[in-house]
């Protein structure tokens, strides 16, 4: 009966001793992976999250022996009460240090899956494989357990079963997987992790099972009219994962009109089941960000996530361009390509950006030590660089100044070959995405869904999962309140007559006029700062950041406007016809007119070109306006129609006796007399 419950893989032995040691890296198949890692998983811990590297090629996996324990464990929480004792359990705790090995595991994407294992550096296990399973049995011998206790055993009469009842059969297959030193323990643990989430638990604070909440949540969904479908999964270790997707009908369809660009994250342990939320929010026309649809499930796999972004495309057709997410997390830019294949499954391809605010809090852990203070500052400048050519420079420069191969290593596959991902001049080409650099709209929809539900003060183990919804519909109809509100009042001028010398911002709508008002008064500063005004072509290409976020004049074009008049009205009526019918999607489809500049900063000073342009431009307006103030001067005093043709005619005679004789020079002239060519 023993060799029926213990399955042992053919050539398991050979396959032990090899993923143990690893003398050389091992090549193996997904199905060969699968098969085998399980015996010897347990060796090792994992050193951080996963990481998707070669442009999305690959996964990699980090581990660390489990005898190194680079990990620092809690420490117990204080007494309550100052003169209290509180009782310490009889554990050991085990030496660091005693193991150095680390390895990684890379696992292609796409299909033929091919695992590769290998080591990190060159350092050898200081121990052998029956070592490492005393301190913990394989994961193979936890998953037979498991499966035999599910059906019904105690986790002694499962351990006395798979040791073949006393027999020597029964122990030597067990001590082939790894099992050895399993205990009852074990087996009651491995229940607890591999039994069905959707089942008849009741956890100690609450009279209801899982499946009796899951069918009253639905029961609201469908009582308020909203759209739901709930689906289960089978994970990569082959334990179910259940999900719950729901859409309000209305809002789903901002998700369609506006899902050009989508935010999404989740929030942790919401329900007293420990499950997460996902929320995908988008921009809607008036700049509000509206949350279009939700997903509750258990743990993150991209297995599940993926199947809940197929629900929502499926739902209303949802077709995102760019996704933006807050840390670099493996589950959901699998889960992303696995819903948007692009042109391989006849889509538009889906391009995953993450924000600059986690990218940056990364950075200074990463690196917050003083030796890599140097490797920080590079790194800092390559987010913020414009030019793809000085990105990488500065990356190459971080690996150069990399003290050892593993930070080496590290920069160049997280942050060399992913600089699309997160450096700034993969965005440089749309205004939309310089605008939206962070995942604050999403972070700040999750705040008020904790501050609403009291998860910030009351533990998370009374929320049911009904709560959690209705939760996020009344934070999502406050939502509805300021989007509401955010649309009445999208079109009132009028916000800056009186406050400035402007009359034009008035036209813009009210959030557009919001964003000009400190570009208006940034001038002053300015000019207190002793700052000249500075130059530009004749189409006022600012290279500033709110130039190149709104294509809207900026401070630098205010203060130039403030000495010579360039915010003519024609220029008026194009920045205003933006807005005319629109509202924020405008910058959804509209390219950067501004080619990217090398320099980090603006410069001040333009081009010899630019300037001398500029200053021929202010002569010719300078010139207009004084023909159309003669004009002026003339109807106002009736001057006869004889009078005033002999009047300009003389005038415009004056004009063209100066400015003839320098349009008649020639170019070579003028460079060869130094640009003086009153001396010809």
């Amino acid at each position: 009966m023993t060799s029926t419950l213990i399955p042992i893989p053919q050539n398991a032995e050979f396959w032990c001793d090899r993923l143990f040691h690893l003398t050389a890296p091992v090549v193996l198949t997904g199905e060969e992976f699968d098969t085998y890692w399980p015996l010897v998983s347990t060796v090792y811990t994992k050193l951080n999250g996963s990481k998707i590297q070669r442009n999305g090629e690959v996964t990699v996996q980090r581990y660390e022996c489990r005898l190194r324990k680079s990990k620092k464990g809690g420490k117990p929480p204080p007494p309550k009460d100052p003169g209290s004792v509180k009782k310490r359990y009889g554990t050991t705790v085990r030496q660091p240090g005693l193991c150095q090995v680390r390895i990684k595991v890379t696992r292609t994407i796409e299909m033929p899956i091919t695992v590769t294992v290998e080591r990190l550096d060159a350092e050898e296990h200081l121990h052998d494989l029956a070592r490492s399973r005393e301190i913990a049995p394989s994961v193979l011998a936890i998953q037979v357990a498991a499966a035999e206790a599910l059906k019904g055993y105690q986790p002694a009469q499962v351990m006395n079963t798979l040791k073949g009842v006393g027999t020597p059969q029964g122990s030597e297959r067990l001590i082939a997987i790894g099992g050895a030193h399993m205990t009852r323990k074990h087996v009651q643990n491995a229940v607890a992790r591999r039994v069905h989430r959707v089942d008849d638990r009741i956890p100690l604070n609450r009279a209801t099972t899982l499946r009796q909440e899951i069918d009253d949540a639905i029961s609201f969904l469908g009582e308020k009219g909203w759209l739901h479908e709930e689906f289960t999964v089978l994970d990569a270790e082959g334990a179910p994962r259940w999900g719950l997707c729901f859409a309000h009908p209305t809002r789903i369809q901002a998700l369609k009109r506006r899902g050009y660009f989508t935010q999404f994250d989740s929030t942790n342990k919401t329900t007293t089941w420990g499950h997460n939320v996902f929320s995908f929010l988008v921009r809607n026309e008036q700049g509000i960000w509206i949350p279009g649809t939700h997903c509750v499930v258990e743990g993150e796999n991209p297995e599940i996530l993926a199947l809940a972004m197929k629900t929502f495309k499926k739902w209303c057709g949802w077709e995102p361009r760019y996704v933006l997410t807050g840390e670099d997390s493996a589950v959901e830019q699998l889960a992303v390509r696995r819903a948007f294949p692009g042109p391989e499954g006849g889509e538009q391809a889906v391009e995953h950006l993450l924000c600059s605010v986690h990218t940056m809090r990364t950075l200074d852990t990463r690196f917050k030590s003083a030796a890599d203070k140097q490797i920080l500052n590079a790194l800092r400048k390559a987010l913020y660089a414009l030019t793809r050519n000085r990105c990488l420079d500065l990356c190459r420069e971080a690996i150069y100044l990399a003290q050892d191969e593993v930070t080496k290593n590290i920069i160049r596959t997280s942050w060399l070959d992913t600089t699309r991902k997160w450096a700034m001049y993969a965005r440089s080409h749309s205004p939309l995405l310089q605008q939206i650099m962070s995942t604050n709209g999403v972070d700040t929809w999750h705040r008020e869904l904790e501050a609403r539900a009291g998860l910030g003060n009351v533990d998370a183990t009374i929320h049911g999962i009904k709560d959690m919804i209705l939760d996020i519909m009344q934070q999502a109809e406050c939502r509805d309140s300021t989007a509401q509100k955010a649309l009445n009042d999208f079109r009132v001028n009028g916000y800056f007559i009186g406050n400035c010398e402007y009359p034009e911002v008035g036209l813009f709508p009210r959030p557009v006029q919001k964003l000009l008002r400190p570009e208006v008064d940034g001038v002053m500063d300015r000019i207190v700062q002793g700052k000249e005004a500075p130059v530009f072509d004749q189409d006022l290409t600012c290279h500033c950041k709110f130039s190149r976020q709104y294509l809207l004049p900026c401070r630098h074009i205010f203060h130039l406007d403030s000495r010579t008049k360039v915010l003519t009205k024609d220029r008026w009526q194009t920045y205003v016809a933006l807005f005319a019918d629109r509202g924020f999607e405008v910058y959804e489809t509209m390219g950067h007119a501004l080619p990217p500049v090398e320099s980090e900063e603006r410069p001040e000073v333009e081009s010899v070109r630019a300037r001398s342009s500029l200053r021929l431009r202010q002569l010719r307006e300078r010139l207009t306006q004084q023909l159309h103030a003669v004009h002026d001067m003339m109807e106002a005093n009736h001057v006869v129609e004889a009078e005033r043709r002999e009047t300009v005619d003389n005038w415009m005679g004056l004009v063209h006796k100066v400015v003839e004789p320098l349009a008649d020079v020639l170019p070579e002239d003028i460079v060869r007399h130094n640009g003086r060519p009153w001396e010809l």
